[in-house]
């Protein structure tokens, strides 16, 4: 397993005393495996028709947030490759 690359967004930078703050962190696997789906059909006449779907598969991952100094930092969601926390300022 190769190291998750991670970033951390917040829709501010300025938090107000008692404000809530949210930042997200987003990953993405170091060593996610690529995989193409193709799905076919073939009518009565012969003609073919075909489409393809790429995705990812990824090593689950479980974000977790913690600050200094301390706050009480809750998880609001989480995606396969993002999680959003808020705490109180």
């Amino acid at each position: 397993m190769a190291t998750p690359i991670v970033s951390i967004t917040s829709p501010k930078t300025v938090y107000n005393n008692d404000e809530t703050m949210e930042f997200t962190v987003t990953w993405t696997d170091g060593d996610a495996e690529t995989l193409t789906f193709t799905g076919s059909v073939t009518d009565a006449a012969g003609n073919v028709g075909t489409a393809t779907m790429v995705i990812n598969i990824q090593d689950p991952a479980n974000a977790t947030a913690s600050s200094v100094p301390a706050r009480t930092w809750t998880k609001v969601s989480q995606t396969a490759n993002s999680a959003t926390f808020r705490a109180v300022a």
